[in-house]
């Protein structure tokens, strides 16, 4: 990104232009409806096995909107941005549809992820192992904000905490989600949030009059499994 806003400080918007329309190129710009290939999300990256092809949308999105603010192609990248951001939210066909790959976000979305600590018993009443791992109920503590690998280009996803390329909590694309959310929210602070084609009825917002409370796991998962020895590091 600092190199691209140096060329263009060179030679114009080239380089920004450059990378933001390779990749809008490579996906719809505007949404697809649910039920259609890929609902939506960009496959951003064609040189990506194919099940971790989205993992860098909210990413690509972050930078759609930065070059927008540095006046290239205005309306149509944040429309893009905006567009991708809630099918990561919600506007995508799993499981009957408002499923965000954000945890804690509605009242559906992923339960097991892979994520050690979020997988250890509350309160600590047996040891933490690897065991923890493979065990198939909700993970006892819900990493609220944390966004998962997420589907795969067919709209495929499975919540597994053994599955570490659908539901692995990772800081490369989590660092450009929640830049993208800032980016977003400010444009909506100054009236100036982008319209779209959304087709999910629902808000998927936890804190709207109405909304259901956050399901909290079941304490039957706090049992660690026999066998397994303690976790160390992450």
């Amino acid at each position: 990104l600092v190199a691209c806003r140096i060329n263009a400080v060179v030679s114009g918007h080239q380089g920004q232009e450059s990378h933001v329309g390779h990749m809008s190129s490579r996906a719809p710009v505007s949404f697809v409806a649910p039920g259609k290939a890929t609902g939506g999300v960009s496959l951003v990256a064609p040189w990506l096995p194919a099940a971790q092809k989205p993992l860098h949308v909210s990413n690509v999105a972050f930078l759609a909107l930065v070059a927008a603010e540095d006046g290239i192609d205005v309306v149509k990248n944040r429309k893009w941005a905006a567009e991708q951001m809630n099918y990561l939210l919600g506007d995508n066909p799993h499981d009957g549809g408002c499923f965000s790959y954000e945890i804690g976000y509605g009242d559906k979305y992923p339960t097991h992820p892979h994520h050690r600590a979020a997988s250890c018993p509350n309160p600590a009443v047996s040891q933490c192992s690897e065991a923890n791992l493979h065990t198939a109920c909700p993970s006892p503590h819900v990493l609220y904000g944390a966004l998962v690998g997420g589907p795969i280009y067919n709209d495929g996803y499975n919540d597994s905490r053994e599955d570490y390329v659908h539901n692995e909590v990772a800081l490369d694309y989590n660092a450009g989600f929640q830049s993208a959310l800032a980016g977003l929210n400010q444009l909506f602070a100054q009236d100036q949030f982008p319209m779209t084609n959304n087709q999910c009825p629902c808000t998927n917002d936890p804190y709207a009059p109405g909304a259901p409370a956050p399901t909290t796991p079941s304490l039957v998962c706090n049992a660690a499994p026999a066998g397994g020895a303690p976790i160390v590091g992450r």
